[in-house]
């Protein structure tokens, strides 16, 4: 489910953990370039508020745009391919299979600094329920948004990557994770971003934080994982084409 992790220091860098190898795009699943929207889900039209006078190129974490959720367009922003506050695919990620275990992984394959927007989390858009207790399960791809359907009855909306989606949704999971979901707009357009949250270096697996309330063990062995105690379980929500550690 979505959650929108708290930004992190940007003082360390991300170093390769494992070995990755080139892998060719699953053929079980569609490759989208924007959602897909086959219910003609309606969400609120956001406004921007004029120039976002950024005197250096827009940053997600300082741009007055990115502070409220909305993304910057050439009408509110004149940094145009320079401005960080856009939805965007980064050129210097790819996806990758673990050498070992032949899992997908997001990798970057050049230095990535922190604070840059690297790929829009793309999928079906779907109808939620707006109380938590009544969804099914996570089992892996379904990413809760926070905006509401527009209209008299507010819906929740998820994007759905299980069968169809982009890049992103091969992020797995770590408890140490350097990058997380940010999701803004801009007229009608609602998208969920990848942020870094530090530098990464070529080779550095990008990973995202699922939250506590997880559908799987974690294993990213880091020191502060929130699941040490129970390595030798198994995954109680198992799911086909599910990413390494998700």
């Amino acid at each position: 489910m979505f959650k929108q992790v708290v930004r992190a220091s940007t003082a360390s860098t991300s170093t390769p953990k494992a070995v990755f190898s080139p892998a060719q795009w699953p053929a079980q699943v569609a490759y989208l370039h924007e959602n897909y929207n086959p219910k003609s889900i309606k969400l609120p039209y956001v406004y921007d508020f004029g120039d976002c006078g950024c005197g250096d190129p827009c940053k997600i974490d300082s741009c007055r745009n990115a502070r409220m959720n909305i993304f910057c367009t050439d009408k509110c922003c004149c940094w145009e391919e320079l401005c960080a506050n856009r939805p965007r695919e980064s050129d210097k990620v790819e996806v990758m299979q673990h050498a070992n275990t032949m899992q997908y992984a997001l990798v970057a394959t050049s230095p990535i600094k922190a604070g840059h927007v690297i790929g829009e989390y793309l999928g079906q858009l779907r109808y939620m329920s707006k109380e938590h207790s009544r969804r099914s399960r996570n089992q892996g791809y379904m990413l809760s948004m926070r905006a509401r359907t527009d209209g008299i009855r507010e819906l929740a909306v998820g994007i759905d990557a299980q069968y169809l989606g982009g890049r992103m949704r091969f992020a797995n999971h770590s408890c140490s994770a350097n990058a997380y979901f940010f999701e803004f707009a801009n007229g009608r357009r609602h998208t969920v971003v990848v942020v870094t949250t530090q530098d990464i270096v070529a080779g550095g697996e990008i990973t995202v934080n699922y939250g506590r309330d997880l559908w799987f063990v974690c294993r990213c062995e880091e020191e502060n994982c929130v699941h040490r105690d129970i390595q030798d379980h198994e995954d109680p929500y198992a799911v086909a084409f599910t990413p390494a550690l998700r």
